[in-house]
């Protein structure tokens, strides 16, 4: 047993609790008054917070062809919040950023601390901006994915099972030639779905299919502090027979809040 390496995990499990405040999970729910209408899980999200505005950042496809009135989260007080209009930030200035995959909601002054705690959004002045993975790149992925959803028969509270993942860069990789990826927007990481290591255990385990998953943060690991360095858009595995996850970086979600914010100044 390699008990230096069983250190290194723990050591970066507790580094990593923290992120866990900072992700939200969308819901598709048609009537929020009926307790027996069952909501549908969509995708995961950030809560982001710049310059004193917040926002909630995922990626564009978990909300397409999706009636918008009917996405939301759930509150603190378990109450559903409509979260209304979105600004899809796909093509912003040529053919090759529609593989950005962005999707942006202002959060109403009002109505942030219902959602959550003002130390739960993350500051965007956190963020690592232009970075580049390689193999020795270490990151942390921590999102919801669809079917490990459960809701209590008698509280009718929703059970989270989160997917919990520490991977390593994956654009060095020989099989990168094949995917519709671009090193100047995206990011990619490796995940062996039949080879996940649980940390706590040392044994490995078949990871959840990671359906659900999209919108959430990537976090890289520097220092002792993991950082923003961008959103999950894409598990490659189905399309491209590749084992790797593509993220956008974050640099594009902050330039797309600044866009809406100047728009915003400017009405």
């Amino acid at each position: 047993m390699n008990f230096q390496r069983i250190l290194m995990d723990f050591i970066k499990d507790y580094l990593a609790t923290p992120i866990e405040r900072h992700s939200i999970q969308f819901f598709y729910n048609t009537n929020p008054r009926d307790s027996e209408n069952k909501p549908k899980p969509l995708g995961s999200g950030i809560l982001l917070q710049h310059g004193g505005n917040y926002y909630i950042a995922t990626a564009a496809h978990v909300v397409e062809d999706i009636d918008k009135q009917h996405i939301g989260v759930y509150t603190r007080t378990k109450d559903f919040f409509e979260l209304g209009t979105i600004c899809k930030c796909a093509n912003a200035d040529d053919p090759q950023r529609s593989i950005l995959d962005i999707a942006i909601w202002y959060i109403e002054p009002e109505i942030v601390i219902d959602i959550a705690p003002l130390d739960w959004w993350y500051d965007v002045n956190d963020c690592l901006l232009n970075h580049k993975e390689t193999q020795k790149s270490q990151y942390y992925i921590y999102g919801f994915p669809a079917k490990k959803i459960k809701i209590n028969k008698d509280t009718k509270a929703i059970v989270q099972y989160p997917f919990k993942f520490f991977t390593r860069g994956y654009s060095a990789s020989k099989h990168v030639k094949r995917v519709q990826f671009n090193p100047k927007y995206n990011l990619l990481l490796e995940f062996h779905k039949k080879k996940i290591i649980d940390v706590r255990t040392q044994k490995r385990q078949m990871a959840p299919d990671p359906y659900g998953i999209s919108g959430c943060g990537l976090w890289f690991l520097i220092g002792l502090k993991f950082r923003l360095v961008g959103i999950m858009t894409e598990w490659l595995t189905p399309t491209y027979k590749i084992p790797a996850f593509m993220a956008t970086k974050i640099d594009y979600v902050i330039d797309a809040i600044e866009y809406l914010e100047s728009i915003n100044q400017k009405s």
